[in-house]
C-alpha cells in the first residue's frame, strides 16, 4: 500500500465532484456508515473489512447494472475500529479507493468515536486527518443549490459535571461545527451528517438518557438553534447506533418533519446473525422530497 502517499479521501473526493455537473431535478447519493474496519496480519480480510468490502461490491454491481447511479456517497464515520491503529486506516482507504474513488465516485467521510486516537492523553485525529481529511466541512454540489454539510461530533473521555464517562458535544469554536448550520443560506438545500445520532423519543430511546451514544438534550437544541430558520433541509444522517432506522426530525419552523435516518450497518460485524445494509436515496431539489431504499448485504 505505498502508493498511498496521496491526498486525503475527502479531497480527492472534492476533486472529482467539482469536475461533475449534475442535471436535472434529481440528486442521487448513498448513505452509510459504521464500517469498523480492522488490519488482519494474515493474507485475508477479517470479518468487518470483508463486509465493508462486499457492501462496496454491491454498490459497484448496481452501478454496473444500472439499478443506481449515485452521483456521491456519504459514510458517517468510524471507519475503523481504532483511530491508534495506521494499518487499519490504509485498509480501508485501499477498499475505498479501489472500488469506488478510482472509478470516479466521491465519497466523503465524517468522523466516528473510534476514529479518533484515544490512547493519547487528548484523544486526537492523526491518522484520520493523514488517510481522510477534513473533520467537517460545508461543499457545494456542482449543478445544484444542494450543499453537503458534516459535522465533527467531538468525544469527552471525562467526567465532567452530571455528564457520563464517555460524551460527545458539537463544538462551538468560530468557524467550527455550529458555525457551519449558523451559515446556512435560505436559497439552498442542505444535506447534513454526523457521526451520533439524537435521541428520538419512542424511536431510538432504549439505552439509558446519559448512554454516550446519544447527543445529549442540550447538544439537541443547541443543533435546532443554530440552523438558520429560513435554509431548507433535505435530510440528516447520523449513525454510531449499529442499526438502520427512519423517521422524522422538528428542527423549526421551516423544517417541520425532516427525514432522519439511522445508518449504522456498513460493516460492523460485532453482533451476532449481523448484516451490511446502507441507504439509496434519491432527492428531489425541486419538491424538496426524498425516496429512500435500504440495500440489505447478508
Amino acid at each position: 500500500m505505498t502508493y498511498l502517499n496521496i491526498k486525503p479521501l475527502n479531497e480527492i473526493s472534492k476533486d472529482i465532484l467539482s469536475n461533475k455537473l449534475i442535471k436535472g431535478r434529481l440528486l442521487r447519493f448513498i448513505v452509510l456508515g459504521d464500517s469498523h474496519v480492522i488490519y488482519n496480519t494474515d493474507s485475508y480480510l477479517e470479518k468487518n473489512a470483508f463486509l465493508y468490502n462486499k457492501i462496496l461490491m454491491k454498490i459497484n454491481d448496481r452501478i454496473e447494472s444500472s439499478y443506481f447511479k449515485p452521483d456521491f456517497i456519504i459514510h458517517g464515520g468510524d471507519v475503523v475500529n481504532n483511530g491508534n491503529d495506521e494499518l487499519s486506516f490504509k485498509l480501508f482507504y485501499k477498499l475505498t479507493y479501489d472500488e469506488l474513488i478510482h472509478k470516479g465516485i466521491p465519497v466523503f467521510v465524517s468522523i466516528g468515536n473510534h476514529n479518533y486516537d484515544i490512547l493519547k492523553t487528548e484523544s486526537n485525529t492523526k491518522n484520520f486527518h493523514k488517510f481522510i481529511g477534513n473533520t467537517r466541512g460545508d461543499i457545494c454540489i456542482p449543478g445544484t443549490k444542494v450543499r453537503y454539510i458534516y459535522l465533527n461530533t467531538h468525544y469527552c473521555f471525562e467526567s465532567i459535571d452530571s455528564k457520563p464517562i464517555i460524551y460527545s458535544y458539537f463544538s462551538q469554536k468560530k468557524n467550527e461545527d455550529i458555525d457551519l448550520l449558523k451559515k446556512m443560506n435560505p436559497n439552498n438545500i442542505y444535506l447534513i451528517d454526523f457521526h451520533n445520532t439524537f435521541r428520538m423519543k419512542g424511536i431510538n430511546d432504549s439505552l439509558p438518557q446519559t448512554d454516550y451514544h446519544y447527543l445529549q438534550e442540550i447538544q439537541k437544541n443547541l443543533f435546532r438553534n443554530s440552523v438558520n430558520p429560513n435554509a431548507k433541509i433535505g435530510a440528516i444522517f447520523s449513525h454510531h447506533m449499529h442499526t438502520m432506522m427512519q423517521c422524522k426530525f422538528n428542527v423549526n419552523s421551516c423544517n417541520k418533519d425532516v427525514p432522519f435516518l439511522i445508518s449504522g450497518k456498513g460493516g460492523n460485524c460485532n453482533i451476532n446473525n449481523s448484516y451490511g445494509s446502507y441507504y439509496e436515496i434519491i432527492l428531489d431539489m425541486i419538491t424538496n422530497s426524498i425516496k429512500c431504499n435500504q440495500i440489505i448485504i447478508s
